[in-house]
């Protein structure tokens, strides 16, 4: 089988889809450009070889933007900024912060390299990406609720705080487009089969909130961190993804009373493991008993899914 291709998708005039459909990062172009999502060390010659095609110079490339600082949403940072002495890391204070701690670098080298092999296997790229002798994720801005990162000629992208899935988790908004980058807000959505994996590691009731809020904005279209994009208005998509949470939730509330809530996790597990597969499954069986574990907690709070 030969190693896939990847373009570049031209989203709008001032917005493209690059890296791979489950590890996307998208570049948003005014005067300035930015890069939203910070991809996998795997996917950075994927998107360095797409910039090449679209003929984006690097230098005109200011800002690279995390949506939460998770190892599957980072690991193109450090590569890129060792290419790129100019480019300035945008993430929030949260995020910032974690990013410093040695465990959690240490932690996302070893989900990088399965990442990368993983990608290997499946064909997407040819070789593993080079070790650097120093992985830094030092932010250069902090952005909080209600931050603007302007590109020029009329692109400016407001920050919006969207905790629940990761306390960090931030949205940004575009509205000269209409373009919400959700980050991981809405859960795991796979389009092609209509399916919604809901991931309010965090905390149900600040998921839910969380996705009220992003329903409110007059959004076009949806930037997914992984499947890409979603060409429906925001309320709908957000109103679907709460909806897929709230079902999520009564099974596992449901199950848990009469199974073995092991069992229901790892049934779980294996479930999203038919379709997901580019992640471990052990990290996706202590996914979905954390998700056990904040249904039960948020048990009796019945009004969160209204929209």
């Amino acid at each position: 089988m030969p190693i896939r291709k990847f373009k570049p998708i031209k989203i709008t005039e001032h917005f493209y889809q690059l890296g791979t459909p489950f590890f996307p990062m998208y570049l948003s172009l005014g005067k300035d450009a930015m890069l939203i999502e910070g991809g996998t060390g795997a996917t950075v010659a994927i998107i360095l070889e797409q910039l090449n095609e679209l003929q984006i110079e690097p230098e005109r490339i200011k800002y690279i933007t995390l949506t939460h600082e998770h190892n599957d949403h980072i690991g193109a940072v450090p590569h890129l900024k060792k290419k790129w002495k100019h480019l300035k890391l945008v993430a929030g204070a949260i995020a910032s912060k974690t990013l410093t701690n040695e465990r959690v670098i240490e932690d996302f080298i070893k989900m990088d390299d399965f990442i990368a092999k993983r990608m290997k296997v499946l064909k997407e790229i040819a070789e593993l990406p080079p070790r650097l002798s120093h992985y830094t994720f030092k932010v250069d801005k902090i952005i909080e609720e209600g931050s603007n990162i302007d590109l020029g000629d009329g692109v400016n992208w407001t920050v919006h705080s969207t905790p629940g899935h990761s306390p960090c988790q931030m949205a940004l908004y575009e509205a000269k487009d209409g373009t919400l980058a959700t980050g991981d807000a809405c859960g795991l959505y796979y389009p092609d089969m209509n399916v919604f994996w809901p991931n309010y590691f965090l905390s149900l009731e600040q998921y839910c909130n969380s996705l009220r809020k992003l329903a409110s904005i007059p959004a076009k279209r949806c930037a997914l961190s992984h499947n890409g994009i979603i060409n429906r208005e925001a309320r709908d998509f957000c109103k679907q993804a709460l909806k897929a949470t709230e079902a999520y939730h009564l099974e596992m509330l449901e199950r848990v009373y009469g199974e073995d809530p092991k069992d229901v996790a790892r049934e779980k597990a294996q479930w999203i493991e038919s379709f997901v597969v580019h992640m471990p499954y052990l990290l996706m069986e202590q996914m979905t008993q954390l998700l056990i574990t904040r249904s039960q907690k948020d048990a009796d709070k019945t009004d969160i899914f209204n929209i």
